[in-house]
């Protein structure tokens, strides 16, 4: 009598182990269907891109599964198909995100060719000279830009965005108060090109590398409002520091900047913040934020090169546009009219050029906007002897030469993808800093041969234009072998 109900249990535990085995087996073979059909849509989409040759018709994923297997399977990829689709349009385009562009717009504005030339003109007599080497000052912040940027990743890494604003707040501050008591060119270079360019690469890499990751479909638009902010601080301010040049002298001028700049950044250091930040902050070395493998990824090194060529033409007419005014004979007003409407035109174009890109394509408007920069250059600027002229090729020049700075992110997360996106990012501006001496190699070009005076400029700038269209279409026909592709 007592066996029976061992009997019961025993059948009910091999029962319950067979029906186990069972779920478990369906579950496996359903689990490999599913690896299957996403490697067979893999190499279908391969396919597809390497050939151009849509296969419409496949095999059945696997005859081993059941039918109610394959409509699992099916289900699955519809469903995650649409949340793909739902968080690519659902995830950007608003929210905060746009608070981030405003603040990092206004962390971002430059004002570097009126004081060049006010100290050529005012301070030094003219002396051409001292023009070349005050212009390596410039070059020098932007060359510290670049190079500083890998220890900037490395100090956000550790202290976060807003620690990381705020170092670069008092820097940048710190580098104008200083430069207002400078009297010799060698105090410039320490103030402005070493103190003020590292707070400049701090404010400049965080805010360019966080912006991106808070958009998808608009992420160049985005940057595009982003990158004009120096287009609306050249509009602005040439016609109040020139004033206050004329009236207080270059002292007080740059204190008085120290003093705007620490409250505008100020706003940026406290509204600007990651969207997905860490639980912890890490410590990470100059190795693993270049990730130097990225330099075998043969599309990168090509976006490499036309960033690098691009870079060494790209701030030329900021710095030597006054200088060129005075050359041909106008005063310093209308130098600062010429910069002023050259602003006002790159704020647009960079505005423009992001817009477009979202639409047409990163790499294709990169195309478009350096060929009608080099064009610009060579037939226009070459015969510029008067201001109605001269203002021309600023408002075209302006419109079309700045794109750089609005498609360096999204064309960098078009290369490598959003994943590698901060360490690419990076290398690229370790790897351009040398190009920022293009305008200083043109300035001492010009002072050794004896042709056209500013006839280099010219030259360089159409050349180095042209030189980036044709690499950025070789990148282009690289990545998508169809000329007229959006990409």
């Amino acid at each position: 009598m007592s066996s029976a109900p061992l009997d019961i249990n025993n059948n009910m535990s091999a029962s319950t182990t067979a029906t186990t085995i069972k779920i478990e087996q369906s579950i496996a073979i359903k689990e490999d269907d599913m690896h299957y059909h996403d490697k067979s849509v893999e190499r279908k989409i391969d396919h597809e891109e390497d050939t151009g040759v849509k296969i419409e018709d496949m095999t059945n994923l696997s005859t081993a599964s059941s039918a109610s297997s394959s409509t699992t399977v099916s289900s699955y990829n519809i469903e995650g198909d649409k949340r793909s689709v739902e968080s690519y349009y659902s995830t950007d385009d608003g929210g905060y995100g746009w608070v981030i562009v405003l603040g990092s717009f206004l962390g971002m504005f430059t004002i570097y060719g009126i004081m060049i030339n006010h100290y050529v003109e005012k301070v030094f007599s003219g002396d051409r000279g001292i023009a070349t080497s005050l212009s390596l000052v410039a070059v020098l912040i932007s060359f510290i830009g670049g190079v500083f940027a890998p220890i900037s990743n490395m100090i956000e890494s550790i202290l976060g965005v807003r620690c990381t604003l705020f170092i670069a707040t008092l820097l940048i501050s710190g580098g104008f108060a200083a430069a207002g008591s400078a009297t010799e060119v060698w105090e410039l270079f320490l103030a402005l090109g070493i103190c003020f360019g590292m707070g400049f690469s701090m404010m400049i890499m965080v805010t360019s590398k966080t912006v991106p990751l808070w958009f998808n479909r608009r992420r160049s638009t985005a940057m595009g409002i982003v990158a004009s902010s120096g287009g609306i601080g050249g509009l602005i301010l040439p016609f109040i520091i020139t004033p206050l040049n004329d009236s207080l002298g270059v002292s007080w001028t740059f204190r008085i900047l120290a003093g705007c700049f620490f409250v505008i950044n100020l706003i940026t250091t406290m509204i600007v913040k990651e969207k997905n930040p860490p639980t912890k902050r890490v410590f990470k070395n100059p190795c693993d934020i270049l990730q130097l493998d990225l330099l075998r990824d043969i599309n990168f090194l090509i976006w490499c090169l036309a960033a690098f060529l691009q870079v060494s033409y790209m701030n030329m007419l900021f710095y030597f546009l006054p200088s060129y005014a005075t050359h041909i004979g106008l005063d310093t007003m209308h130098g600062s009219v010429l910069v002023s409407v050259t602003a006002a035109t790159t704020f647009i174009g960079r505005l423009s050029v992001g817009v477009l890109a979202d639409r047409a394509g990163n790499l294709n408007m990169c195309i478009i906007f350096n060929l009608i920069t080099c064009l610009a250059s060579f037939f226009i600027w070459t015969f510029a002897n008067n201001f109605n002229i001269l203002l021309l090729f600023g408002i075209i020049h302006g419109f079309f030469g700045g794109c750089y700075i609005a498609l360096l992110a999204p064309i960098v997360c078009t290369v490598l993808g959003p994943e590698k996106f901060s360490s690419g990012f990076a290398l690229v501006s370790f790897i351009v800093a040398p190009a920022y001496v293009g305008p200083s190699i043109a300035s001492a070009l010009e002072n050794i041969t004896s042709i056209e005076p500013f006839l280099i400029f010219k030259l360089f700038t159409g050349s180095t234009a042209f030189g980036t269209a044709i690499v950025v279409l070789i990148l282009k026909l690289r990545m998508k072998r169809q000329l007229w592709a959006i990409i």
